[in-house]
């Protein structure tokens, strides 16, 4: 798109142009999403932007992360904007065939456009499901209390509790994805609501990580994360400490990047099992048989519990046990890890 077209489209959503500057190939200028995503609900020191050049415009807030093509942006604004009556959809749609125009030169871009700026959708009947308590919860050490807020389900079609995955943008939660656990063996254990929702993008529990947390636990599952924080809790130790749940064994790029953006330790509590220790050393980084993984290491302080030989997750600990646990976790420097965890 070239400045022209960005220049109409930011002016459709609301945005005073007349601040535009430029950087690079980007045109910065307040975010279009400030008033719902920003949490001061305004973006008075510019931290948005979109690409000028051919084809296909990428677009991205610093403050808000909000990351893709500009028909994504229109959607995006369209979701609050329709709510709250600032537009319309026949607006959009028509703002979303001038940006297929603009963006149409190279002859198929009009196609691949719209693949890439397809949103991935929680289907309706699964999201109709959250808010529903199940008894294996309680088997898990769940109570209803609990399960509420974190807004637990339970899909009977499937036999599947549902853990929700939220996206905090400014004052407000966004679901983004749903995954669920069998509970008659069946599978596989996990699976994706919508099939297409790419977990490894975001961390189980962050949405309700309190401001002034900064002192990280990171478990696998998302029952793990709700029994830690939890503990937590009842000991009074949430505003130092919360846990995220990876959602697997191993961390993706995109989830290191955020461990590193929350705080200012990383506590790896992943299971005492191969997947898991592999995990810790893919977390912390290291060399390992010749191949060497990046980590955070050398972004922020990484730590981690020892683990009795007897206890396999934080599932299976008290109160008690897990706080103890945390409070004796250790540094987790190459040499130590590779001997503590037996990884040689």
């Amino acid at each position: 798109m070239q400045r022209k077209d960005i220049e109409y489209v930011l002016r459709r959503l609301g945005v005073d142009t007349g601040q535009m500057k430029k950087s690079g190939d980007w045109w910065m200028v307040s975010c279009p999403l400030a008033r719902w995503t920003h949490e001061s609900g305004t973006d008075l020191n510019p931290s948005f932007g979109i690409r000028e050049g051919q084809g296909v415009s990428p677009a991205h807030c610093f403050a808000c992360s909000f990351q893709g093509g500009v028909i994504s942006l229109i959607r995006e604004y369209g979701r609050y904007g329709i709510r709250d009556g600032l537009v319309t959809k026949d607006d959009l749609d028509e703002l979303v065939d001038y940006v297929l125009l603009a963006e149409d030169d190279t002859g198929d871009i009009r196609v691949t456009g719209m693949m890439l700026d397809q949103p991935v959708v929680v289907p309706q009947d699964i999201e109709d499901c959250l808010d529903t308590y199940h008894p294996y919860l309680a088997d898990r050490g769940i109570d209803e209390q609990t399960a509420s807020r974190w807004r637990l389900g339970w899909y009977d079609m499937d036999d599947r509790v549902l853990f929700p995955v939220f996206k905090k943008e400014g004052k407000h939660d966004r679901l983004v994805g749903v995954i669920g656990r069998t509970v008659v063996g069946e599978e596989p254990k996990w699976k994706n609501y919508p099939p297409k929702f790419k977990k490894s993008e975001y961390l189980f529990g962050e949405w309700l990580k309190p401001k002034d947390a900064d002192k990280i636990v990171v478990v696998e599952g998302p029952i793990d994360a709700i029994k830690v924080n939890d503990a937590l809790e009842k000991r009074k130790m949430d505003d130092e400490f919360w846990c995220v749940a990876l959602m697997g064994a191993e961390p993706s790029d995109a989830q290191l990047d955020k461990l590193v953006a929350f705080g200012s330790e990383v506590i790896c509590m992943l299971d005492n099992d191969a997947s898991g220790k592999m995990g810790t050393l893919k977390l912390a980084g290291g060399r390992i048989g010749g191949k060497r993984f990046k980590g955070i290491g050398e972004r922020t302080i990484v730590s981690a519990v020892m683990w009795p030989e007897e206890v396999n997750d934080p599932g299976e600990l008290e109160v008690e046990e897990i706080i103890e646990l945390i409070e004796d976790r250790h540094l987790m420097l190459e040499i130590k890890l590779k001997k503590e965890l037996k990884l040689e």
